[in-house]
């Protein structure tokens, strides 16, 4: 990519970022007012607005608006009141002080900066200052809500706000904190050529972890070989092997996958396979362990996250994680039942296992109360025998279909076995490891368009560590 295209993949993350963000429904036309700092942001607000069936109006037209009011570019004194006393309108400045009265909702962004803005004061700050990410995520956030934020100055920026309520109040969650979109903004002017991931993460120990990851894969590859066990690169881990012939590279874990008669073989033989240097992790192994999946540790090591921190006597050594695909239903109705009934099992292991009540996204209460009494009641033994076997109840069958019955894809849906029934390589760090010979449209099934990067500023590890250890003393 060349600088132009570089500048270009920082702008796309503002859209990104903010697509999607609001209610459905909500279709009126938008006045956009005044002038933009910046083309660009003004180009991303209108893209995002028409992404959701929002056209442009004229300024003439009656129903809501964005008014621009910063910089260099500020409204009249005139224009500036006839956008205030519009209960419509949302007017975004970092302007003068505000009349004791007013009908419009009022974003005030302090100094705006960002990776990719062009403006005169592009700095970045610890309070008093608005990343372009909730700039544009403010607006919408507003224009959303016009009868809770009309007559009221809000904030969306870094630190405590100034003569203005933060929209975290009405649960505006940020996007982006300080230190990342500092990081952002000092790692496109250090290396304008590069394009951009979090390279600071585990304070720079990243590399060292997925060497870590590299040697438990080859482990595990040892053991399947030897035992005539078969198994693919799953997941970050298959998607990394496809688009950069290695790791994603803010990636922090390692996925593999296997069908059950191969992943039942691999629970016979795994205790006992692995080196020394290994733990083979299950609830049989590891007591304090309840995933439904089984995972490989690196003995001596740490990788504790901030829900594993709540067991300290579990095995947290650096892990690869290793799932069954199993069968699911032959037919539609047959499937969500059977997806349903997962995601119960498996809520009610893990909620035992947190220690807190069921609950559905504020939904359902009167239901989850239920099954969190009848959890709660129940031994956990009993609660991972009954989850093992919903999985596992269409394994006797040969329904055509396969689901991600214990890992983050169960919603996705059901997918072809034949894409998994083939086996090809590709190259992973500078060794070939088996994939799917259905590989494309498995990556399809899990991320879509999986040839396209993320967001930007989403371009980091995904777990919530707390702490790595690498057995030697050096820890992060």
């Amino acid at each position: 990519m060349d600088r132009g295209q570089i500048r270009e993949d920082y702008r796309e993350d503002w859209f990104l970022r903010n697509e999607g963000d609001l209610a459905p429904g909500a279709r009126e036309p938008v006045r956009l007012l005044g002038v933009c700092p910046d083309p660009a942001l003004d180009g991303c607000l209108r893209r995002v607005l028409a992404s959701h069936g929002h056209a442009a109006a004229t300024a003439e037209a009656e129903g809501p608006a964005v008014a621009w009011d910063l910089g260099d570019a500020r409204l009249s004194d005139a224009e500036r009141d006839a956008v205030l006393k519009d209960g419509n309108a949302v007017l975004v400045t970092d302007g003068p002080e505000l009349p004791p009265a007013f009908a419009a909702a009022v974003l005030r962004t302090g100094r705006l900066y960002g990776a990719g803005l062009d403006t005169q004061e592009n700095e970045a700050g610890e309070s008093g200052c608005t990343n372009v990410l909730d700039l544009i995520g403010g607006i919408l956030f507003l224009l959303d809500r016009p009868g809770k934020t009309a007559g009221k100055a809000w904030y969306a920026g870094h630190g405590p706000a100034e003569a203005a309520e933060d929209l975290g109040t009405l649960g505006y969650e940020r996007k982006i904190s300080a230190e990342d979109g500092k990081y952002m903004l000092d790692f496109l002017r250090q290396h304008p050529e590069e394009r951009f991931w979090f390279r600071n993460c585990l304070g720079g120990a990243l590399p060292r972890l997925q060497g870590a990851l590299r040697e438990l894969l080859e482990e595990t590859d040892r053991v399947c070989r030897e035992h005539g066990i078969r198994y693919f690169l799953a997941g970050g881990t298959l998607l990394g092997a496809v688009r950069h012939g290695g790791f994603v590279p803010w990636d922090d874990d390692m996925d593999l996958m296997m069908l059950r008669e191969d992943y039942d073989r691999f629970l016979a033989v795994g205790p006992e396979a692995f080196g020394d240097r290994f733990f083979f992790q299950t609830s049989g192994t590891d007591p304090q362990y309840h995933s439904p999946f089984c995972k490989i540790r690196l003995n001596g090591t740490e990788f504790v996250t901030r829900f594993s921190d709540r067991c300290p006597g579990m095995h947290q050594g650096i892990f690869l994680d290793v799932f069954s695909h199993d069968r699911t239903a032959p037919g539609k109705t047959g499937r969500k039942l059977h997806f349903f009934f997962t995601l119960l099992a498996r809520s009610m292991v893990f909620h035992k296992w947190e220690g807190t009540p069921l609950h559905f996204y504020g939904k359902l209460k009167a239901v989850c109360a239920l099954f969190t009494r009848i959890m709660e009641r129940t031994p956990m033994e009993k609660l991972e025998a009954r989850q093992d076997r919903i999985i596992r109840r269409f394994g006797g069958r040969e329904t055509g279909w396969l689901y991600d019955g214990m890992g983050d894809h169960v919603r996705n849906g059901a997918f072809p076995e034949e894409w998994l029934r083939g086996t090809e390589h590709l190259p992973f760090e500078g060794k070939e490891y088996p994939v799917p010979a259905g590989f494309r449209e498995y990556l399809g099934y899990l991320y879509g368009d999986y040839e396209k990067w993320p967001a930007a500023s989403l371009r980091k590890s995904g777990h919530d560590i707390i702490r790595v250890s690498f057995g030697d003393g050096e820890e992060t």
